[in-house]
């Protein structure tokens, strides 16, 4: 039984996983999954895809760039705080991308993430109601739910 479990993870393990992450950056693209596993292609590729995920998420036009940000603070690096801190301070970032920014900081170091959370839950409703409520998300909800490797690599939709 234990045998034909581990064929069986090592089966989805070798048709899942990405060889490089430009690879994985290619199926994330290319990927019509279920939305909660969008990132999955860069979530099975690890920290080693965090510099190309950085580098194209500068890129305001770059393609499912939502989950691009998420699957950052999914893998808690904190090399990305820098570009995540300036999607959420650019008032020119759809709202969208800089809720998603915070939402990842907080994801990476929850202190940082409740301080902004602070700050941002003062906007008004009518100016940032994606700020707001993700602000109060983040300060109601510490630790937040993060997506697993394991779920990742085992297709789990939610």
């Amino acid at each position: 039984m234990v045998l034909l479990i581990s064929i069986f993870l090592m089966s989805l393990y070798w048709q899942r996983t990405p060889y490089s992450p430009e690879n994985a950056l290619e199926i994330f693209y290319s990927y019509n999954g279920a939305e909660d596993e969008l990132m999955d292609p860069l979530l099975l590729a690890g920290r080693k895809v965090i510099p190309l995920l950085i580098e194209q998420i500068k890129h305001q036009n770059m393609p499912k760039r939502r989950y691009a940000i998420l699957a950052v603070g999914h893998l808690g690096d904190s090399s990305s705080l820098p570009i995540l801190e300036k999607i959420l301070t650019d008032s020119s970032e759809n709202n969208y991308f800089r809720c998603d920014a915070l939402l990842a900081i907080a994801m990476i170091n929850s202190k940082r993430g409740y301080s902004l959370a602070k700050r941002y839950s003062k906007e008004t409703e009518e100016k940032m109601t994606c700020l707001s409520k993700t602000s109060q998300e983040i300060l109601t909800r510490i630790p937040l739910e993060k997506r697993t490797y394991w779920e990742a690599l085992l297709g789990r939709h939610q």
